[in-house]
């Protein structure tokens, strides 16, 4: 099954408001919360992407909501690490941005 029906409510959307954010209609809703179809893979990365949860959460792969976090944004891997770490961190961002940005 998948959890768009309790995303949804826990953020007090309805059907036809969740199907207006996407450009699908309220019927498609519906059957992706019943389970008569299946989103396609972009249509879970978004969905996803809009309750800031991992594919595998909303496939209920998962009880763990959050998505895997990425480097460039500050995330708890930095906290606790001394200044020097921190240089190095971003130093090595900013190579990797020269290097394939």
């Amino acid at each position: 099954m998948i959890r768009i029906k309790e995303l949804r409510q826990e953020k007090d959307f309805s059907q036809i408001q969740l199907a207006k954010q996407f450009d699908i209609t309220q019927q498609t809703i519906s059957n992706y919360e019943s389970g008569v179809r299946e989103p396609s893979i972009t249509t879970l990365k978004n969905l996803a992407d809009f309750f800031n949860v991992s594919i595998d959460y909303l496939l209920e792969r998962t009880n763990i909501p959050e998505p895997v976090g990425v480097l460039g944004r500050k995330d708890d891997y930095e906290e606790g690490l001394p200044e020097e770490a921190r240089r190095q961190i971003e130093s090595f961002k900013e190579f990797i941005k020269q290097k394939y940005g």
